[in-house]
């Protein structure tokens, strides 16, 4: 499937200024101090200054919960001790960017496909493609992209994860790096954290254009239901006011017709036969 980037990365792409403003807008929002629910996932960190953010840690399973991934203690403990896993990590480059990163880092065969399939295709882990490909986003920020549901379906793409690296990279690579080097400025303009990859902020800025897509469907059905509902009471009203005058005629002509049935009054025959 062709990737497909959002209105919004296209236009930082073209130099769009007013694209520009609303980015890093959205941006200062999203990476607010206080956190938020998903940017969480990026901003969680354990505190200790002697953590090798390189491995996995239970601070990286906590960060899943903020994209809706959670495991069990006795899961999570699984994760933390499978030496498959750890070898697998440790082979993934630590000072790497996704759009400098060539096959053989995210290739079908590469130590990173290897590790997402080990880790989406054991269902005792309970993590699926979207835990497997979180984990990867954690250990390596620069190099993976965080993806869930509504960034695929905004990007249009498939759960093949070693395809969507290489196209978001290839993505970030065209006309001599233009977007990789726009996002590097964007993190340096807008108020975020410094230390923010490419990618980081590129998958960011998706999620942001989807959901903000969501939420203008959303208000665009409610104006529909409210449209329909009011012409909807409009024609009830009608329906009404159409039997009520409808009931109106009827009492009409039966009383005219009870009036033309009378018998003549005796009275009435005498001024007639007098006349």
């Amino acid at each position: 499937m062709t990737l497909t980037l959002p209105p919004l990365i296209t236009g930082i792409i073209h130099g769009d200024e007013h694209a520009w403003l609303r980015a890093c807008t959205m941006l200062g929002a999203y990476y607010r101090p206080e956190g938020g629910h998903r940017s969480a996932f990026d901003l969680i960190r354990s505190g200790d200054p002697y953590a090798d953010d390189g491995l996995l840690s239970g601070c990286d399973l906590a960060a899943l919960s903020a994209v809706g991934v959670r495991l069990s203690p006795r899961r999570a403990r699984r994760v933390l001790d499978d030496p498959e896993i750890h070898r697998l990590i440790a082979a993934l480059p630590r000072e790497r960017d996704i759009v400098d990163a060539d096959d053989d880092v995210i290739g079908d065969s590469s130590a990173a496909a290897q590790l997402f399939h080990r880790l989406a295709d054991d269902a005792d882990l309970g993590l699926g493609w979207k835990g497997a490909q979180a984990v990867l986003a954690r250990v390596r920020p620069a190099l993976f992209p965080l993806v869930t549901g509504p960034e695929r379906k905004a990007l249009g793409v498939s759960k093949n994860m070693p395809a969507l690296w290489r196209q978001l990279r290839d993505r970030l690579r065209d006309d001599d790096a233009r977007l990789a080097y726009q996002l590097y400025y964007l993190v340096q303009t807008a108020p975020v954290w410094s230390e923010l990859s490419q990618i980081q902020v590129l998958m960011a800025l998706v999620h942001l254009e989807a959901e903000e897509a969501k939420q203008q469907r959303s208000t665009a059905r409610t104006a529909a239901d409210t449209h329909l509902a009011s012409q909807r009471r409009e024609a009830k009203r009608a329906r009404a006011l159409a039997a009520e005058s409808a009931r109106t005629s009827r009492h009409r002509r039966d009383a005219s017709g009870r009036h033309a049935g009378e018998p003549i009054s005796t009275s009435a025959v005498r001024l007639r036969d007098h006349r």
